[in-house]
């Protein structure tokens, strides 16, 4: 599938697109490199539809127990949805939207950690360097 990159405007391909772990996720694009992000145009009305579609199938089969009633509209709901997200992607293709960076005070921390923490420890001396310890008190 050939998506538009909102950042350079160039057209790319789906499978060239490359995955951008951690918690902020998206995909890096691979003409201008920026962080971009899918977005299926229906989300929010299949998320909406398929639940009803879940609800109603487990009333019309008369589950009455309330947990069992959660339990499978949750089963249910799940693949309803992902069916219907590739049907509505078939009438209106997704799009790549831009990612905004978050501020450099929201790292999580094992982000932190990985940003230079050798660095630090390369600087702190330790005991060793500081030679023999010399007791100054007098007696």
């Amino acid at each position: 599938m050939r998506l538009r990159c909102p950042v350079c405007n160039n057209e790319v391909d789906s499978t060239a697109l490359r995955m951008e772990w951690g918690a902020g996720g998206g995909y890096h694009c691979p003409i201008c490199n920026e962080l971009v992000r899918i977005s299926l145009p229906f989300r929010l009305h299949v998320a909406l539809l398929s639940l009803l579609i879940a609800a109603g199938t487990l009333i019309i089969v008369r589950v009455h127990n309330t947990v069992a009633f959660v339990l499978l509209s949750v089963l249910i709901w799940v693949p309803v949805s992902l069916l219907l997200n590739a049907v509505s992607s078939r009438i209106r293709p997704p799009t790549l939207k831009a990612v905004h960076q978050r501020s450099p005070y929201s790292h999580h921390s094992y982000e932190l950690f990985q940003k230079g923490d050798s660095s630090k420890a390369a600087s702190v001396p330790s005991d060793s360097d500081k030679g023999p310890i010399h007791d100054t008190k007098e007696n």
